[in-house]
């Protein structure tokens, strides 16, 4: 990206955040504007309470993404607004030249975007800008940052580890293509590749220590677990690995699979057509069907959560029984989330609610 545009993306960010703080008062800040009572009763009943509430965006929410202790809010004229998930508290808003290709993402306390062949990262805490950094080639798979280097896909079948504070090109593996985000655990970054073929490679070198071939289109990214990871393809296989390349299970559902979550002792599998598939992370055996569900919205200690039409539905974490149905109302844009016991769920005009699974 030209110099020039990503002077222009640092400028306006600044520039954005001082007359954001200037405007709203410290109260404002410690009291956010809560949305309309009527739209918020709906959503809090005895098995969800809003812990949080505002009306602060001033845009049209296209996505939410929660990031550990901050949601980002994405809306149609390309701002990116991060507030506190804990307070509900605007800590940063971003005009973005152009639209966001991949992310945003966090990694400790960078969070990171690409936009075009340039991947951005930012102070999660105070919005400033560590590092701009053009990998050259056009990403064919969203980035991922973990020790100072991004590690994503290219158009070109390379798959690649590029520094964050060097020009150069750390290594590469060549003919490795692949559309889904890597994931790292410890020393390893896995790759999904097209054809299959899951490879685990050394972070620092990209030495290949092993390859798991499904001989099966991958359509998800892997999901880590305490030990190996999961992952599904696109024929409706779901494959548990373990760290050192081997198969610990293997379930095939009777559908293909589009994203895959791990949570605890549970693996969620979102299939197509609509349809969530419950399955115990140890055995692979699945527990329940979950029909008619589109996304993944938050999972508790006992239940996970899930979006149903214009309605928030829970099922039991064991049995996949459903538990409860909640009208979002206007609440339309809901995030997809299965890393706490939070539901984040936002108006078409800005409206910005935190919810507790209780």
């Amino acid at each position: 990206m030209p110099r020039k545009v990503t002077a222009a993306l640092v400028i306006v960010s600044v520039l954005l955040g001082g007359c954001t703080a200037a405007r709203r008062s410290a109260e404002t800040y410690d009291k956010p504007v809560r949305a309309k009572a009527e739209a918020l009763a709906r959503l809090e009943t005895s098995d969800t309470g809003v812990k949080w509430s505002t009306s602060t965006i001033g845009g049209e929410v296209a996505a939410l993404y929660p990031l550990g202790d901050v949601v980002c809010v994405y809306t149609k004229a390309n701002r990116l607004v991060v507030f506190d998930a804990n307070r509900g508290v605007e800590r940063r808003r971003m005009l973005l030249p152009l639209d966001l290709q991949f992310g945003p993402y966090r990694h400790d306390d960078v969070l990171y975007f690409s936009i075009g062949d340039t991947v951005y990262g930012f102070d999660t805490n105070t919005g400033e800008e560590l590092w701009t950094r053009s990998l050259e080639v056009p990403l064919s798979s969203p980035p991922t940052l973990f020790a100072g280097q991004i590690f994503a896909g290219s158009r070109i079948d390379i798959f690649g580890a590029w520094p964050v504070q060097s020009n150069r090109l750390a290594w590469s593996i060549l003919q490795c293509r692949t559309t889904e985000k890597a994931a790292v655990s410890g020393t390893t970054v896995y790759v999904p590749a097209a054809g299959g073929l899951l490879r685990a490679v050394n972070v620092a070198d990209g030495e290949v220590a092993w390859g798991y071939p499904t001989e099966r289109e991958f359509i998800t990214s892997p999901a880590l677990l305490e030990s190996g990871l999961v992952i599904g393809t696109e024929e409706g296989g779901i494959y548990r690995i373990s760290e050192d390349g081997k198969r610990e299970w293997l379930t095939v559902l009777r559908r293909p699979v589009k994203k895959v979550f791990a949570a605890g002792d549970l693996v969620i599998a979102m299939t197509v057509p609509d349809g969530g598939v419950l399955l115990d992370a140890e055995s692979g055996e699945e527990l329940r069907i979950v029909p008619g569900v589109v996304k993944l919205a938050g999972v508790s200690d006992n239940i996970a959560c899930f979006v149903k039409g214009r309605n928030l539905v829970a099922a039991d974490r064991a049995t996949g029984q459903e538990k409860w149905q909640l009208p979002l109302g206007e609440f339309t844009v809901v995030a997809e989330n299965a890393a706490s016991n939070e539901v984040y769920c936002a108006t078409k005009t800005g409206a910005l609610v935190a919810l507790e699974l209780k």
